[in-house]
């Protein structure tokens, strides 16, 4: 995939839940169970756009694989024959040298960057409750030292992930436990249907790039297309547009006016600030003048100011104002082909509102 080649070996493992609950995942060290499976019986169906591939693991997991590394899964419910709770998770697991670090989103947003923790760590901090597991909600990432191969998976909704190995990341997936963690619900996560566990379906994307071509971008462009299908289609090209920037939305806002919001996808550890033409969009919007304003649109950018709070709360004897760091664009065109630059930093949106003749 994208010209890098990695052998990824796919697991179902589980934790025991002696000590979790509704509120809380702990457990006393890395070591996870291997989910008990038969022989995985399979099914594969090739058509001239797509192959498929059906895994039956057992009464409780099965999956379908796509060749475009799109992955169908349904588990539960998770048995509790044997009296013990269970958190199952899948791991990934590949060749990649990340060096115990790996990254997760924040809040589809920008990447944090994480460290693994091993037993030995684990035990020794586990009575500070040092987090293992972090809230994973579109995008959880490793790669190798130098840019190397990277290592994407983006799921379909907000989990628990981690990497506690190298080379692995691993996803919660499912939570069936007997015991209450004393937090507050007064009872064990052991929800039912029609008296048998709950089932859940979803959906994994791994990608598979080298960390040398903007893979970020693919990344979040990917999510967005997946998981908030919104299309954009216009009838003019814009040849100009870089890759990363992302028009939010066009909407009418007022008689003769459109709000123009744009996105610029990778965050602070990804890119820099980058120069970007909008003289593509004001020519095929036919536009005579255009105003940048707040997020929504509501305020122009050069009449905004809010409160300068004190740092500790020191005092002050007058109050203090502070609007954009940047000087907000108020442009009336004279031509056509007029060029209008703008600046965008990483993560940042930038919204306009333009006003155009018909």
């Amino acid at each position: 995939m994208n010209n890098v080649s990695q052998d990824v070996e796919q697991t179902f493992q589980y934790y025991e839940g002696e000590h979790s609950g509704a509120y809380i995942f702990l457990t006393d060290n890395t070591t996870t169970k291997n989910v008990e499976m038969n022989q995985v019986k399979l099914n594969i169906y090739e058509g001239p756009l797509v192959k498929e591939v059906h895994q039956y693991f057992n009464d409780w997991i099965s999956q379908v694989i796509r060749i475009y590394e799109d992955v169908n899964r349904l588990l539960g419910p998770i048995p509790i024959d044997d009296d013990i709770g269970k958190e199952v998770i899948t791991k990934f697991r590949s060749g990649i040298s990340n060096g115990g670090i790996f990254y997760t989103d924040s809040n589809g947003r920008e990447m944090i960057k994480r460290t693994q923790m091993g037993n030995k760590k684990l035990q020794t901090y586990k009575e500070e409750n040092v987090p293992i597991y972090y809230p994973v909600n579109g995008r959880l990432v490793l790669e190798e030292e130098g840019k190397g191969a990277r290592m994407a998976v983006l799921n379909d909704r907000a989990q628990g992930g981690s990497s506690t190995e190298e080379g692995a990341l691993e996803l919660m997936l499912h939570r069936r436990l007997l015991r209450d963690d004393n937090l507050g619900v007064g009872e064990a996560l052991n929800e039912t249907e029609n008296g048998r566990g709950l089932v859940t379906r979803g959906k994994l994307y791994m990608i598979l790039n080298s960390g040398y071509k903007e893979p970020a971008v693919e990344e979040r462009l990917t999510q967005q297309e997946i998981h908030l299908p919104i299309w954009l289609f216009f009838s003019r090209p814009f040849d100009q547009q870089r890759k990363g920037i992302e028009v939010r939305s066009l909407e009418p806002f007022m008689s003769y006016e459109t709000l123009l919001p744009l996105k610029y996808l990778v965050d602070c550890l990804e890119s820099a600030p980058i120069i970007f033409d909008l003289q593509p969009f004001l020519v095929s919007l036919k536009d005579e003048e255009i105003l940048e304003t707040t997020l929504d649109g509501n305020m122009l950018l050069k009449d905004m100011k809010r409160f300068k709070f004190q740092k500790g709360g020191e005092p002050t004897d007058k109050l203090e104002y502070y609007t954009t760091k940047h000087k907000p664009v108020e442009e009336k065109l004279k031509y056509k082909e007029q060029s209008l630059e703008i600046t965008l930093s990483p993560m940042q949106i930038r919204t306009f509102r333009v006003k155009h003749s018909d």
